[in-house]
């Protein structure tokens, strides 16, 4: 009797013991615009005691995880975040595509009903599934640009907020608001900036992250996030750090200031979403980035390399030159819709009135196009024809093109470029492929049930289930990551 007694007490110590924790009150997703990799090993030092430096010492931290996306840029970048789905899923492959219905280039949060909206976007994020089980929870989404606050936030948030630079206004539209108007806590900040022009004209340096912050805390305070009895969820895309890479590029001291200016957001909004959850303990903090991005050309030189340059202009007057010479004027359209983000679109339309094969003309371009361009600027060129059936390079190349793929959206020839060799545009460097450069950020995560620690891998799209998970609720419909348990009090 004795025996079944203790045996029955141990077995009621381990259901106790793996009961589900208690939820956190406030989650807080940070993105951090083009922060590669290397930015936190290299300027650790550098940074306070209270942001981004706090989760690196007190959470769980892995210094190289990985995007999946063969083109990594803004858009497909911050569709994984909170989705946990790769491109092929989710339908964002770019930033902008040729779409074959309206023969036009699509933005990919466009949405000609209501203007801005997660519309292409064909999944759920961690918010929408919160939602789903607690329709009290709060949850907002923010960033300097629409489509990162767009992907971040999904379909049922309850505040998406953007910035337009042209009314130097915080704005939102009609798919998430009537008449699209803003919040009267946003109101009083837009009220601010139109009174302060000096504050609106500098929103692309480092003061876009401080008015970035400003609108956080401000959503904090006025909504009282994590004050009550459901969880609520914050994102936050920190914008300002890609417009200053752009111009500067990775290896830049001027990009020193910004990480500080980023670290001083993250602890600033840290610091008002204690104070509204009752404590630091009730929160459950993610900080990552949509891409990286790679040394400018010059800075190349140091190690004897000197990249060539891909010119989309010249591309696409080949391919409509090659597209012509066979098969004859196009017509109303050319037979090029778009060359961009190293893709060649053919126009279906116009294939189709001429009685052209796609395949074919697909076969064609890739043919011509690699006699054209130099094998040091272009390592190999895919056609859709080719990534359907499954023929592409092996190992993470391959996989990432196939997990990007998305047909209708996705370019009907695809270049493979060199390694540190991407296409000319205003920009002084620029990410579009998915070598380690633009393809490896951090990942961090940090505190209600994170473990402490340093760790090798993870991915991107393990970021919204390993949140579920903690959540105990289901991850986004379509994620495909895993759960960091490494990163985990289990």
């Amino acid at each position: 009797m004795k025996k079944l007694l203790l045996v029955l007490l141990v077995l009621f110590s381990s259901v106790a013991q793996a009961a589900y924790p208690m939820k956190p009150k406030l989650i807080v997703v940070f993105v951090v615009d083009q922060m590669r990799a290397d930015y936190l090993t290299r300027y650790q030092d550098q940074l306070g005691s209270k942001g981004i430096r706090r989760l690196m010492r007190d959470g769980a931290y892995f210094p190289q995880a990985e995007h999946d996306n063969f083109q990594n840029m803004t858009g497909p970048g911050h569709a994984a975040v909170l989705s946990g789905a790769y491109a092929y899923r989710s339908g964002i492959v770019l930033n902008e595509w040729f779409d074959q219905e309206s023969r036009q280039l699509l933005y990919c949060v466009a949405d000609p009903e209501n203007g801005i909206s997660p519309k292409n976007f064909n999944t759920t994020t961690l918010g929408d599934e919160l939602k789903l089980v607690s329709p009290k929870s709060l949850i907002i989404s923010l960033a300097l640009k629409d489509r990162a606050a767009v992907l971040m936030g999904g379909r049922g948030a309850d505040f998406v907020l953007w910035f337009n630079k042209k009314e130097a206004q915080w704005v939102t539209s009609r798919f998430y608001s009537k008449a699209s108007a803003v919040p009267e806590w946003v109101s009083e900040i837009n009220s601010d900036l139109k009174a302060n022009t000096k504050k609106t004209a500098e929103l692309d340096g480092a003061n876009g992250h401080r008015r970035t912050a400003d609108l956080a805390v401000r959503a904090i305070q006025k909504n009282k996030l994590g004050a009550d009895g459901v969880t609520d969820l914050l994102a936050v895309s920190f914008s300002s750090f890609d417009y200053t890479g752009h111009r500067v590029g990775p290896l830049s001291p001027d990009m020193i200031p910004m990480l500080q200016s980023a670290d001083q957001a993250v602890a600033d909004i840290l610091e008002a979403a204690a104070k509204s959850a009752g404590g630091s303990q009730n929160l459950l903090v993610a900080l990552t980035s949509d891409h990286g991005i790679p040394p400018m050309n010059t800075d190349m030189h140091t190690i004897r390399m000197d990249p060539e340059l891909i010119e989309s202009t010249k591309v696409r007057a080949k391919a409509e030159a090659v597209m012509t010479e066979k098969y004859g004027k196009p017509g109303d359209h050319p037979w090029i819709g778009h060359v961009g983000e190293l893709g060649v679109f053919l126009d279906w339309t116009t294939l189709e009135k001429r009685g052209i094969n796609r395949s074919e003309a697909e076969k064609l371009l890739q043919m011509e196009l690699r006699k054209h361009l130099p094998s040091a600027a272009v390592a190999q060129i895919l056609t859709s024809t080719e990534i359907e059936a499954g023929r592409v390079p092996p190992e993470l190349q391959g996989r990432s093109i196939l997990r990007t793929y998305y047909p209708g959206r996705s370019p009907s020839v695809l270049l493979l470029p060199q390694p540190y060799h991407f296409e000319r545009n205003e920009a002084i460097t620029q990410h579009m492929t998915n070598y380690a450069y633009d393809r490896v950020v951090p990942l961090l995560f940090w505190g209600q049930g994170v473990s402490k620690g340093i760790f090798p891998g993870g991915h991107i799209v393990d970021l919204a289930p390993t949140l579920a998970f903690i959540l105990g609720i289901t991850p986004p419909a379509a994620s495909e990551g895993m759960v960091l348990k490494s990163a985990l009090k289990i």
